[in-house]
């Protein structure tokens, strides 16, 4: 594995992380876990992140400066949303977003969605 499959995941609800940092552990890839934006921009200095999952959930409106983060440094990232709202999906994909996943996600579609923007060794 390379450090660009590292995965940042950000997420308000600490038990949400810590499921879905179980879940990709089990595929093989390495994870940094963030429960809220403190120390996002460090993150990203510090780290060679390869994707981000973002759960914009419990989040305001500043979310998307978070994102435009991601995009600048050309690095892909998912929007988690807990509910089917067109707006949500548009201004997710304004500010970069590979793909905007609804919850309850399905664990098969994150795999592959996953695998084909970063890989898998």
């Amino acid at each position: 594995m390379t450090p660009s499959n590292l995965i940042l995941l950000v997420d308000h609800n600490a038990r949400n992380l810590e499921l879905l940092e179980d879940f990709l552990h089990k595929q093989g890839y390495q994870v940094q876990s963030m429960a809220g934006l403190d120390g996002f921009e460090g993150a990203l200095d510090d780290h060679d992140v390869g994707l981000a999952l973002i759960d914009i959930s419990g989040f305001d409106r500043s979310i998307w400066e978070y994102c435009q983060m991601l995009t600048e440094r050309d690095i892909p990232f998912i929007v988690i949303s807990p509910k089917q709202v067109s707006h949500i999906r548009e201004e997710g994909r304004q500010h970069g977003a590979k793909d905007v996943l609804i919850k309850p996600l399905a664990a098969q579609e994150l795999a592959s969605l996953i695998k084909s923007l970063i890989g898998h060794d």
